[in-house]
Protein backbone atom coordinates (compact mmCIF):
# COMPACT_ATOMS: atom_id res chain seq x y z
CA UNK A 1 0.00 0.00 0.00
CA UNK A 2 1.26 3.47 -0.86
CA UNK A 3 1.34 6.39 1.54
CA UNK A 4 0.05 9.84 0.55
CA UNK A 5 2.92 12.35 0.45
CA UNK A 6 0.55 15.04 1.76
CA UNK A 7 -1.49 13.49 4.56
CA UNK A 8 0.67 10.40 5.21
CA UNK A 9 -2.39 8.12 5.06
CA UNK A 10 -3.05 5.08 2.92
CA UNK A 11 -3.33 6.12 -0.74
CA UNK A 12 -3.95 2.69 -2.26
CA UNK A 13 -1.90 0.28 -4.28
CA UNK A 14 0.95 1.87 -6.27
CA UNK A 15 -0.19 5.41 -5.37
CA UNK A 16 1.59 8.14 -3.42
CA UNK A 17 -1.14 10.77 -3.11
CA UNK A 18 -4.87 11.37 -2.84
CA UNK A 19 -6.28 13.48 -5.69
CA UNK A 20 -8.13 15.64 -3.17
CA UNK A 21 -4.99 16.22 -1.09
CA UNK A 22 -3.04 17.19 -4.20
CA UNK A 23 -5.76 19.60 -5.33
CA UNK A 24 -5.99 21.31 -1.94
CA UNK A 25 -2.20 21.55 -1.75
CA UNK A 26 -1.84 23.18 -5.18
CA UNK A 27 -4.76 25.59 -4.69
CA UNK A 28 -3.65 26.71 -1.24
CA UNK A 29 -0.58 28.74 -2.26
CA UNK A 30 -2.27 31.19 -4.67
CA UNK A 31 -5.11 31.56 -2.16
CA UNK A 32 -2.62 32.42 0.62
CA UNK A 33 -0.82 34.99 -1.52
CA UNK A 34 -4.10 36.61 -2.60
CA UNK A 35 -5.30 36.80 1.00
CA UNK A 36 -2.05 38.50 2.05
CA UNK A 37 -2.18 40.87 -0.93
CA UNK A 38 -5.69 42.01 -0.01
CA UNK A 39 -4.56 42.73 3.54
CA UNK A 40 -1.48 44.62 2.32
CA UNK A 41 -3.67 46.74 0.04
CA UNK A 42 -5.99 47.59 2.93
CA UNK A 43 -9.01 45.69 1.62
CA UNK A 44 -9.07 43.10 4.41
CA UNK A 45 -8.13 42.91 8.10
CA UNK A 46 -4.44 42.51 8.99
CA UNK A 47 -4.68 41.52 12.64
CA UNK A 48 -5.75 37.91 12.08
CA UNK A 49 -3.90 37.39 8.80
CA UNK A 50 -1.18 35.13 10.19
CA UNK A 51 -3.77 32.90 11.85
CA UNK A 52 -5.85 32.63 8.66
CA UNK A 53 -2.78 31.77 6.59
CA UNK A 54 -1.74 29.17 9.15
CA UNK A 55 -5.19 27.55 8.94
CA UNK A 56 -4.94 27.29 5.15
CA UNK A 57 -1.41 25.89 5.32
CA UNK A 58 -2.39 23.32 7.94
CA UNK A 59 -5.52 22.13 6.12
CA UNK A 60 -3.67 21.80 2.81
CA UNK A 61 -0.60 20.07 4.25
CA UNK A 62 1.74 22.89 3.36
CA UNK A 63 4.82 23.64 5.53
CA UNK A 64 4.47 26.39 8.14
CA UNK A 65 7.27 28.33 6.44
CA UNK A 66 4.80 29.00 3.61
CA UNK A 67 3.04 31.43 5.95
CA UNK A 68 6.07 33.76 5.99
CA UNK A 69 6.56 33.30 2.28
CA UNK A 70 2.93 34.23 1.61
CA UNK A 71 3.20 37.33 3.80
CA UNK A 72 6.13 38.53 1.66
CA UNK A 73 4.67 37.48 -1.68
CA UNK A 74 1.33 39.13 -0.88
CA UNK A 75 3.00 42.41 0.07
CA UNK A 76 4.97 42.35 -3.18
CA UNK A 77 1.81 41.74 -5.19
CA UNK A 78 0.01 44.65 -3.53
CA UNK A 79 3.04 46.88 -4.07
CA UNK A 80 3.28 45.91 -7.76
CA UNK A 81 -0.40 46.79 -8.21
CA UNK A 82 0.08 50.18 -6.52
CA UNK A 83 3.12 50.95 -8.68
CA UNK A 84 1.68 50.04 -12.06
CA UNK A 85 1.96 53.76 -12.91
CA UNK A 86 5.36 54.07 -11.12
CA UNK A 87 3.76 56.44 -8.62
CA UNK A 88 2.80 55.76 -5.01
CA UNK A 89 0.09 57.95 -3.54
CA UNK A 90 -0.24 58.58 0.18
CA UNK A 91 -3.46 56.56 0.14
CA UNK A 92 -1.63 53.59 -1.40
CA UNK A 93 1.35 53.97 0.92
CA UNK A 94 -0.59 53.91 4.20
CA UNK A 95 -1.82 50.25 4.19
CA UNK A 96 1.45 49.03 2.69
CA UNK A 97 3.42 50.79 5.44
CA UNK A 98 1.13 49.46 8.18
CA UNK A 99 1.49 45.92 6.82
CA UNK A 100 5.27 46.21 6.45
CA UNK A 101 5.72 47.53 9.97
CA UNK A 102 3.51 44.82 11.47
CA UNK A 103 5.38 41.95 9.83
CA UNK A 104 8.88 43.37 10.14
CA UNK A 105 9.49 44.26 6.51
CA UNK A 106 12.32 46.65 7.33
CA UNK A 107 15.94 46.49 6.19
CA UNK A 108 16.99 45.06 9.54
CA UNK A 109 14.01 42.71 9.77
CA UNK A 110 14.54 41.25 6.30
CA UNK A 111 18.25 40.78 6.91
CA UNK A 112 17.42 38.82 10.04
CA UNK A 113 14.84 36.75 8.18
CA UNK A 114 17.31 35.86 5.44
CA UNK A 115 19.94 34.90 7.99
CA UNK A 116 17.42 32.71 9.83
CA UNK A 117 16.41 30.94 6.64
CA UNK A 118 20.02 30.32 5.66
CA UNK A 119 21.00 29.12 9.15
CA UNK A 120 18.06 26.72 9.36
CA UNK A 121 18.98 25.17 6.02
CA UNK A 122 15.71 26.27 4.47
CA UNK A 123 15.17 25.50 0.81
CA UNK A 124 16.87 27.90 -1.59
CA UNK A 125 13.51 28.95 -3.04
CA UNK A 126 12.44 30.30 0.35
CA UNK A 127 15.70 32.20 0.79
CA UNK A 128 15.12 33.63 -2.67
CA UNK A 129 11.74 34.94 -1.54
CA UNK A 130 13.47 36.83 1.28
CA UNK A 131 15.94 38.27 -1.22
CA UNK A 132 13.07 39.34 -3.46
CA UNK A 133 11.57 41.09 -0.44
CA UNK A 134 14.69 43.28 -0.29
CA UNK A 135 14.05 44.38 -3.88
CA UNK A 136 10.40 45.05 -3.08
CA UNK A 137 11.30 47.12 -0.01
CA UNK A 138 13.80 49.12 -2.06
CA UNK A 139 11.13 49.76 -4.68
CA UNK A 140 8.77 50.90 -1.92
CA UNK A 141 11.35 53.36 -0.55
CA UNK A 142 12.21 54.60 -4.05
CA UNK A 143 8.54 55.23 -4.85
CA UNK A 144 8.18 57.39 -1.74
CA UNK A 145 11.39 59.26 -2.60
CA UNK A 146 10.11 59.92 -6.13
CA UNK A 147 6.86 61.29 -4.76
CA UNK A 148 8.81 63.63 -2.50
CA UNK A 149 10.83 64.88 -5.49
CA UNK A 150 7.70 65.45 -7.57
CA UNK A 151 6.16 67.41 -4.70
CA UNK A 152 9.29 69.51 -4.24
CA UNK A 153 10.42 67.96 -0.94
CA UNK A 154 13.67 66.37 0.10
CA UNK A 155 13.28 62.56 0.22
CA UNK A 156 12.53 61.41 3.76
CA UNK A 157 14.60 58.24 3.62
CA UNK A 158 17.74 59.66 2.08
CA UNK A 159 19.50 58.68 5.31
CA UNK A 160 19.51 55.16 3.87
CA UNK A 161 22.05 56.40 1.31
CA UNK A 162 25.76 57.12 1.60
CA UNK A 163 26.69 60.68 0.65
CA UNK A 164 30.34 60.35 1.67
CA UNK A 165 31.33 58.93 -1.72
CA UNK A 166 30.54 62.24 -3.45
CA UNK A 167 32.03 65.71 -3.06
CA UNK A 168 28.80 67.69 -3.19
CA UNK A 169 28.82 71.37 -4.06
CA UNK A 170 27.47 74.06 -1.73
CA UNK A 171 23.69 73.98 -1.45
CA UNK A 172 23.50 70.65 -3.24
CA UNK A 173 21.45 67.86 -1.69
CA UNK A 174 21.64 64.11 -2.23
CA UNK A 175 18.41 62.54 -3.47
CA UNK A 176 19.51 58.90 -3.66
CA UNK A 177 22.60 56.76 -4.20
CA UNK A 178 23.22 53.23 -5.43
CA UNK A 179 26.21 51.05 -4.63
CA UNK A 180 27.64 48.43 -7.01
CA UNK A 181 26.69 50.37 -10.15
CA UNK A 182 28.27 49.27 -13.43
CA UNK A 183 29.30 52.06 -15.79
CA UNK A 184 29.46 51.62 -19.60
CA UNK A 185 30.24 53.92 -22.52
CA UNK A 186 29.22 53.59 -26.14
CA UNK A 187 32.44 53.29 -28.12
CA UNK A 188 33.04 53.24 -31.87
CA UNK A 189 35.46 50.67 -33.25
CA UNK A 190 36.89 50.71 -36.77
CA UNK A 191 38.06 47.68 -38.71
CA UNK A 192 38.94 47.14 -42.35
CA UNK A 193 37.11 44.54 -44.40
CA UNK A 194 38.07 43.14 -47.79
CA UNK A 195 41.77 43.91 -47.59
CA UNK A 196 44.33 42.11 -49.75
CA UNK A 197 47.99 41.74 -48.92
CA UNK A 198 49.02 41.26 -52.54
CA UNK A 199 51.94 39.10 -53.73
CA UNK A 200 55.69 39.39 -53.36
CA UNK A 201 57.76 39.28 -56.55
CA UNK A 202 61.45 38.45 -56.34
CA UNK A 203 63.50 40.99 -58.28
CA UNK A 204 66.94 39.94 -57.06
CA UNK A 205 68.52 37.68 -54.54
CA UNK A 206 67.18 38.69 -51.13
CA UNK A 207 65.10 41.50 -52.63
CA UNK A 208 61.32 41.28 -53.05
CA UNK A 209 58.76 43.75 -54.29
CA UNK A 210 55.13 43.55 -53.08
CA UNK A 211 52.42 44.43 -55.60
CA UNK A 212 48.63 44.50 -55.61
CA UNK A 213 47.96 45.00 -51.90
CA UNK A 214 45.25 47.24 -50.54
CA UNK A 215 43.86 47.87 -47.05
CA UNK A 216 40.13 47.41 -47.71
CA UNK A 217 37.19 49.54 -46.73
CA UNK A 218 36.70 50.82 -43.16
CA UNK A 219 33.67 49.59 -41.23
CA UNK A 220 32.66 51.23 -37.96
CA UNK A 221 30.66 49.42 -35.28
CA UNK A 222 29.31 50.73 -31.99
CA UNK A 223 29.16 48.73 -28.79
CA UNK A 224 28.78 49.33 -25.08
CA UNK A 225 32.12 48.96 -23.32
CA UNK A 226 32.41 48.32 -19.59
CA UNK A 227 34.39 51.06 -17.88
CA UNK A 228 34.16 50.68 -14.10
CA UNK A 229 31.98 49.81 -11.08
CA UNK A 230 31.25 52.07 -8.14
CA UNK A 231 28.72 54.37 -6.47
CA UNK A 232 26.08 56.25 -8.44
CA UNK A 233 24.41 59.32 -6.96
CA UNK A 234 21.57 61.63 -7.93
CA UNK A 235 21.52 65.09 -6.37
CA UNK A 236 19.47 68.21 -6.84
CA UNK A 237 21.97 69.48 -9.46
CA UNK A 238 24.19 66.65 -10.73
CA UNK A 239 24.64 63.00 -11.59
CA UNK A 240 27.64 61.46 -9.81
CA UNK A 241 29.63 58.31 -10.36
CA UNK A 242 32.68 57.30 -8.33
CA UNK A 243 34.50 54.07 -9.13
CA UNK A 244 37.97 52.66 -8.72
CA UNK A 245 39.29 54.32 -11.90
CA UNK A 246 36.53 56.69 -13.03
CA UNK A 247 34.89 59.66 -11.32
CA UNK A 248 32.17 61.74 -12.99
CA UNK A 249 30.07 64.77 -12.14
CA UNK A 250 27.48 65.46 -14.83
CA UNK A 251 25.50 68.72 -14.54
CA UNK A 252 21.87 68.36 -15.52
CA UNK A 253 22.37 71.28 -17.90
CA UNK A 254 24.75 69.09 -19.94
CA UNK A 255 22.23 66.26 -20.35
CA UNK A 256 20.59 66.23 -23.78
CA UNK A 257 18.46 63.11 -23.42
CA UNK A 258 17.89 60.08 -21.22
CA UNK A 259 17.41 56.46 -22.26
CA UNK A 260 15.37 54.47 -19.72
CA UNK A 261 16.37 50.89 -18.95
CA UNK A 262 14.82 48.40 -16.56
CA UNK A 263 17.98 48.26 -14.46
CA UNK A 264 19.44 51.72 -15.00
CA UNK A 265 19.58 54.72 -17.31
CA UNK A 266 21.50 55.89 -20.35
CA UNK A 267 22.67 59.51 -20.45
CA UNK A 268 23.38 61.46 -23.65
CA UNK A 269 25.62 64.44 -22.98
CA UNK A 270 26.53 67.36 -25.23
CA UNK A 271 29.60 65.39 -26.31
CA UNK A 272 27.20 62.94 -27.99
CA UNK A 273 28.61 59.90 -26.21
CA UNK A 274 26.08 57.63 -24.53
CA UNK A 275 26.92 56.70 -20.94
CA UNK A 276 25.03 53.85 -19.31
CA UNK A 277 24.68 53.35 -15.55
CA UNK A 278 23.28 50.01 -14.36
CA UNK A 279 21.98 50.81 -10.87
CA UNK A 280 20.33 47.47 -10.10
CA UNK A 281 17.27 45.33 -10.65
CA UNK A 282 14.07 47.30 -11.26
CA UNK A 283 15.55 50.73 -10.45
CA UNK A 284 15.62 52.34 -13.89
CA UNK A 285 12.11 53.80 -13.61
CA UNK A 286 13.14 55.70 -10.48
CA UNK A 287 16.46 57.04 -11.82
CA UNK A 288 14.89 58.14 -15.12
CA UNK A 289 11.98 59.94 -13.47
CA UNK A 290 14.06 61.69 -10.82
CA UNK A 291 16.63 63.00 -13.31
CA UNK A 292 13.89 64.00 -15.75
CA UNK A 293 12.11 66.07 -13.12
CA UNK A 294 15.18 67.62 -11.48
CA UNK A 295 17.09 68.30 -14.69
CA UNK A 296 16.41 70.48 -17.72
CA UNK A 297 14.17 67.76 -19.21
CA UNK A 298 11.58 68.30 -16.48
Amino acid sequence: MGECIFCARNAGWFKDRHPECERRHSEAWPAMVQLAAEAAAGSSEVGSLTERLSDIARSSHRPHTDVQRALIAGWRRALDAALEDDLLTEEEEAPLRTYADRFGFTWQGLRQLRENLQTSGTEATQSDVASEAFHALQRFELAMALRDVLEGRAPRNVDLCDATAFNLKGGEQLVWSFDFTDYYELRTKREYIGGYQGVSVRVARGLYYRVGGFRGRPVETEQMEYMDSGSFGITTHHIYFVGSTKALRIPYAKVISLVPHEDGVGVHRETGRLQLFETGKDTGWFVYNVISNLGPLG
